[in-house]
């Protein structure tokens, strides 16, 4: 005989969280003075490099 679903216990089961987020622990250090002002961006002033791979089979998905 089938016993039919089966019934997940109590608090076992995921579902959304719809309640206030607590604010995160951070360090006393971060975000903050780790970079000279000089070195620092503007806002929106972002710089990178970007290289492309080179070399392989030439199968690259």
């Amino acid at each position: 005989k089938d016993p039919g679903w089966f019934k997940h216990p109590k608090g076992t089961n995921a579902f959304e969280w719809t309640g206030a987020m607590p604010e995160p622990a951070r360090f006393a250090s971060e975000g903050g003075q780790s970079m000279p002002p000089s070195k620092r961006n503007k806002p929106g002033e972002i710089e990178v490099q970007i290289r492309k791979p080179t070399g392989g089979s030439g199968h690259n998905h």
